[in-house]
């Protein structure tokens, strides 16, 4: 049994031997597949972007072998020198110069010691090949020591990111959230590194704004529970109406109403807001048509789960149904401006409001939430939806164990906080201003990543000109 290297050992640039496995090689093959120090490894299988991955054998397991997934790169000792083959092997794999010759097949690209051996190798005499090994090792130990410095920053910023959100989510007060907030901003810079940390920040103001912290109380914006006393008294009218209309929606909204029997989250929320179920506070929860809509050429915007990204709907590249598909396919609510698609599946928990305008039919795993007008606004139950704490409470009741889902009964269940309208109208406010302030910072953060880049490619152009 002699010990071989395969694909897993070989890295960039280092041998990992932490796995090295062992078989039998026959005398002959011994001979052929048998490693010596200084030779080159590179993969010859491997994804597109890391095709002819590259590293030194330096003698790390006497007598091993390797495996023909590997390409065996000896040099001469005078007129390559192994280091220097290394950096030229690293330098075609990161520009992809490997991927130009490699053959790729479904899922590996293929380098074959054939389409390796056309490949142009750059000969500079040995003395300027040690010079040019001597500076690259000098240019990477710089770049380690970069890396080491930038990984403990980013441990500091990560630390304090997290204190300054854990006192921004904490805060029960709307001074204190201001103050919070203050520190937040005018410390961005170090704080969040990237776009994605700015959805941290999103999230967090979603979550404070559902937990009345954003804008002062207003005593004579009344309660929550005079809200949910209002929505009792329109569906009453609502449902007097519509049955007249012949909608058969009321029964069948007004018999799980009586059925409904969930608990309440323990989250505290202020003493004049209540919780309430999307089915007890909206004036129809309703399920779309589950079948797949025949598309037509132009007509009608169809609404699919991947039309709903970040609270908005993305119209570009929609797809239409004919006037005849939306009659049937809407005709237990069509949708309406003012209203919330929800979807419960690929991905469930996005959520959007329909603009002014807008005549919509609504694609499979959605839902249309129809809030009361004056009392429930869409704007804030948007807020609701994308509070983290929601979020949380959705993804505990969804079913599934491959892709998580809800059903139609799960989605009427699911808890919001409810504070008075007009108070509603005030956190709406405040969370779009604040949202502006993201968008701001966000574009500040794509700023300073570009100016960063272009930073970058000067170095590069000075280091390699």
């Amino acid at each position: 049994m002699r010990p071989y290297l395969r694909v897993a050992n070989v890295q960039e640039a280092r041998i990992d031997i932490s796995d090295v496995l062992e078989m039998n090689f026959e005398p002959d093959e011994a001979a052929r597949f048998l490693l010596e120090a200084g030779d080159v490894l590179l993969n010859e299988g491997q994804s597109y972007e890391l095709v002819g991955r590259p590293a030194i054998y330096r003698g790390e397991i006497p007598g091993a072998c390797f495996q023909n997934t590997l390409i065996r790169f000896r040099p001469s000792s005078e007129t390559v020198l192994s280091e220097f083959a290394l950096i030229v092997f690293r330098a075609y794999m990161r520009t992809g110069r490997f991927r130009q010759e490699a053959q790729q097949t479904t899922n590996i690209a293929h380098l074959s010691l054939g389409r390796l051996s056309v490949i142009e190798f750059p000969l500079p005499p040995l003395p300027e090949q040690k010079r040019i090994v001597a500076k690259a090792g000098e240019l990477m130990r710089l770049l380690d020591d970069m890396e080491g410095k930038q990984a403990k920053k980013q441990q500091t910023e990560t630390r304090l990111r997290a204190a300054s959100l854990s006192a921004l989510i904490s805060s029960s007060e709307p001074a204190g959230f201001a103050t919070a907030l203050g520190r937040v901003t005018s410390n961005f810079d170090v704080l969040f590194a990237g776009s994605e940390t700015v959805q941290v920040l999103r999230r967090a103001i979603f979550g404070i704004g559902c937990r009345g912290s954003l804008v002062q109380r207003n005593n004579e914006d009344g309660t929550g529970r005079d809200v949910l006393r209002n929505v009792g008294v329109e569906r009453k009218s609502w449902a007097s109406t519509a049955s007249e209309r012949g909608n058969r929606e009321v029964s069948r909204l007004l018999s799980k109403l009586d059925e409904q029997t969930v608990s309440a989250p323990n989250a505290a929320i202020p003493e004049h807001w209540v919780w309430t179920t999307l089915l007890a506070v909206c004036q129809q929860v309703v399920d779309c048509h589950n079948k797949t809509a025949p598309y037509s050429s132009s007509g009608i915007s169809l609404v699919r789960t991947s039309n709903i990204r970040d609270g908005k709907l993305l119209l570009n590249g929609v797809k239409y149904v004919s006037q005849e598909t939306y009659a049937r396919w809407s005709q237990r609510c069509p949708p309406a401006p003012g209203d919330v698609i929800f979807t419960r599946e690929a991905p469930m928990g996005e959520a959007a409001v329909i603009g002014p305008g807008l005549k919509l039919c609504l694609g499979q795993r959605t839902m249309l939430l129809r809030p009361f007008t004056g009392l429930l606004d869409p704007k804030f139950l948007l807020i609701a939806i994308r509070d983290p704490a929601f979020q949380a409470r959705m993804t505990e009741a969804a079913v599934g164990s491959t892709v998580k889902h809800l059903r139609v009964g799960d989605v009427e269940s699911l808890w919001i906080p409810l504070p008075p309208f007009a108070e509603q109208l005030r956190i709406v406010a405040k969370v779009e201003h604040l949202m502006m302030l993201c968008d701001e910072l966000e574009d500040k953060l794509l700023q300073t990543e570009d100016a960063a880049a272009k930073v970058a490619s000067a170095v590069v152009a000075e280091v390699v000109g």
